[in-house]
């Protein structure tokens, strides 16, 4: 997904997360804001990064069952991961790791950094016993590792989005790699122009929709591509039947519910999302585009 060039404002980019992310800003200072963006997607790579030794997903990953001291926001993040387990009723598995790395997704997509878990890691179906006490100290079980993927960059977003608008600007769009999220003061009414690319040609767009507020995400099935071969990331069918859709897009309020009902959105065309008061659109693998009534309202 791309937002349209700006006719005001400004907008900046750098490779983080292993992604291209780009923070546009309309309103106050906003070359400075913009930057100010960008530091913070560094810093929460800093924190969530499985290509980190020293991040706090990395120490949770090596600690073996241990408590660990981690960082408010990734306290905030593993939240988000439970609570979106629980509400894709599975769909959504940050614990997929070992998987991931069995089919050889060891590396970071933009540097030589890789990433490994311990041996005996495996892929979890129940993430209850996740422990998050009041001081910040997590537990995971034994042999249970962590992965932020999507939601992590769907929820940095909401917190850069967020942040950017107390900081003083006016309207704000933060994309990192395709996990967007608009936010706008009270008394502003600037619509971001977002394209949905299509998910077997990158230089050609789905539709394009509009956005004033909220947030747009999109998984693939061949998310991160190894070899040739694409490597489905933290996206399981609860029944384990094959996953019937190559592409899916939700529209929610934030970055990381969006990203979260992409997983679910996947496997399955009920409607369970629209329910939800979400919008969504499906591509199937002879490149077939569905959407819900509600995706409609947001067409340019």
């Amino acid at each position: 997904m791309s937002p349209r060039p700006l006719t005001l404002g400004t907008r900046q980019h750098r490779m983080l997360m292993g992604v291209r992310c780009e923070v546009s800003v309309i309103g106050g200072d906003v070359h400075a804001l913009a930057e100010e963006g960008l530091r913070m997607v560094a810093d929460l790579e800093q924190l969530w990064s499985r290509f980190i030794p020293s991040s706090d997903i990395c120490r949770l990953n090596r600690a073996d069952g241990e408590p660990v001291w981690v960082d408010g926001r990734t306290v905030a993040l593993i939240g988000h991961m439970i609570a979106a387990h629980t509400a894709t009723q599975g769909a959504y598995n940050p614990t997929l790791l070992p998987t991931l790395i069995q089919h050889g997704d060891t590396r970071s997509l933009i540097d030589n950094k890789t990433s490994a878990v311990p041996s005996l890691a495996h892929a979890f179906t129940d993430i209850s016993g996740i422990i998050i006490r009041a001081d910040n100290i997590v537990t995971i079980p034994t042999h249970m590792t962590l992965d932020a993927g999507g939601l992590g960059k769907g929820f940095a977003a909401d917190l850069i989005a967020d942040h950017l608008i107390s900081r003083g600007a006016e309207s704000v769009c933060v994309n990192l790699g395709g996990d967007i999220r608009v936010a706008r003061t009270p008394n502003t009414t600037h619509a971001w122009p977002i394209h949905i690319m299509s998910p077997s040609d990158a230089t050609q767009a789905v539709c394009t929709i509009s956005l004033v507020q909220g947030a747009v995400a999109t998984s693939h099935t061949a998310a991160r591509q190894r070899n040739g071969q694409g490597i489905t990331c933290h996206i399981a069918s609860p029944n384990g039947s094959p996953i019937p859709f190559v592409a899916a897009s939700v529209i929610a309020s934030t970055g990381a519910w969006a990203e979260a009902w992409t997983k679910y959105a996947l496997h399955t065309n009920d409607t369970l999302i629209e329910s939800l008061g979400l919008a969504v659109l499906r591509v199937d693998a002879l490149g077939v585009v569905t959407h819900s009534e509600t995706w409609q309202e947001f067409l340019q």
